[in-house]
């Protein structure tokens, strides 16, 4: 794994050299160099990795992502797959390391999807490539990507190991020590357990509610503070809070409309790997005046991400629907239609 520093798109940092030498070319003999992203969760359906190149060439950069060839590689021309192997785990800081290979190989399909959002790149079709996994991957074992040019020979290779199972049991709004969700104040204190092998955690709250006179299930996503942890320091409790009273009014626009709330609050808790942490640290915004970012990749041999999470790990909470309780009296304070 290492953190480059590449201008936007992934595009070979050449300005620094050509202020050395007036006879450089920004535009010399195109090298192949694969961008692939896909993170591994157990509790997908389906595992997508999507693969692209990148590319210099004349004129305007813009009007080239717009052109699929400048992009994307032809059906049939790339071989992707990812090798299970055998592992061993260091009890001290959960990293995992390859041993021997299974004899597993699960072999990834090209598909193109039809419904990419309009923006910067091509669109709304986007090449991917796709493998049902559900109920085949293990935490105990690691996953090696592996992407070939079968026209070229150039490849490109990563492996990940799956984060730990989370117990939706350890994660705890009611423990008096921490805190719960006060509707008086419009905050929720969120706490979990240590995951082996997650290294970042995101809480999230979905809020349900119906339009009168409807049967559509609407609902709010607000997502709780980040917590992240070291190989040298994995947290044995974490906490999370969140003032969830200003998000939903600043969501919900539609404050004439007359809205009744559903009888339970949805709890999720996303978690990432050190590879997705790292990825996400570096690819957030700046804080600072200083504009200059690095690209963090863990790809061999291209660029990328390639990483495991879990995000399908949730609990129900009931609410009290009674039109004296705390939880009535709170939505009807923030005047947005409860």
């Amino acid at each position: 794994m290492k953190i480059l520093r590449l201008l936007p798109m992934a595009m070979v940092a050449v300005l620094g050299l050509a202020a050395c030498n007036n006879e450089f070319s920004s535009n010399a003999d195109w090298q192949e160099t694969m961008l692939v992203y896909g993170l591994l969760d157990q509790d997908d359906d389906t595992t997508w990795i999507r693969v692209q190149k990148c590319f210099l060439g004349e004129g305007d950069m813009l009007a080239m992502t717009s052109i699929t060839d400048s992009s994307n590689y032809p059906e049939g021309e790339l071989d992707v797959s990812i090798v299970e192997w055998n592992a061993e785990e260091n009890e001290a800081t959960g990293v995992m390391k390859k041993t021997t290979e299974t004899g597993r190989v699960f072999p990834f399909q090209y598909k193109v999807l039809t419904d990419k959002p309009e923006g910067g790149f091509y669109a709304p079709n986007q090449p991917i490539y796709y493998c049902p996994t559900k109920g085949r991957l293990s935490n105990e074992k690691i996953y090696e990507l592996r992407v070939a040019n079968k026209r070229t020979g150039v490849t490109a290779t990563s492996e990940t190991s799956l984060v730990g199972t989370i117990d939706p049991n350890a994660i705890k709004v009611n423990n008096s020590q921490l805190g719960t969700f006060n509707f008086r104040t419009g905050t929720a204190t969120i706490s979990w357990n240590k995951v082996a092998r997650v290294r970042v955690f995101q809480p999230m709250i979905r809020f349900f509610y119906r339009n009168a006179g409807t049967d559509s299930l609407l609902h709010v996503d607000i997502l709780c503070p980040t917590r992240e942890a070291t190989n040298e320091l994995v947290l044995n409790s974490q906490v999370s809070q969140v003032f969830f009273g200003s998000e939903l009014t600043k969501q919900i626009t539609d404050h004439e409309t007359v809205k009744n709330p559903y009888d339970s609050i949805c709890l999720y808790l996303f978690a990432g790997d050190e590879n997705f942490k790292m990825y996400r640290s570096v690819s957030a915004p700046p804080t600072t005046i200083v504009q200059e970012r690095g690209i963090y990749t863990n790809i061999e041999g291209g660029l990328g991400i390639f990483a495991s999470r879990s995000v399908h790990v949730y609990r129900i909470m009931p609410v009290p629907l009674d039109a004296n309780s705390d939880y009535r009296k709170f939505l009807r304070g923030l005047e947005i239609g409860f």
